[in-house]
């Protein structure tokens, strides 16, 4: 009986290997062949709520957190 609402994050494909690349200490074992293979992956139809998020982490947190209080 919990709600849920999928949020769905599009990042090109460049930032995604850029961000992956500056990352240092992180806790992910992603890098870039794990991105690519995401990128050729396909989902099929998808009715989460689709966000930007190649800006930054503020702004993407800010369109989230609205997507979130809209599903209450």
């Amino acid at each position: 009986g919990v709600p849920f609402t999928g949020l769905w994050l599009d990042l090109p494909l460049e930032t995604r290997l850029e961000r992956i690349g500056d990352r240092h200490g992180d806790a992910s074992d992603a890098d870039a062949a794990v991105a690519r293979q995401q990128q050729a992956y396909d989902c099929g139809p998808m009715d989460w709520a689709r966000l930007d998020a190649s800006g930054p982490l503020d702004e993407v947190a800010a369109r989230a957190a609205a997507v979130l209080e809209l599903a209450d």
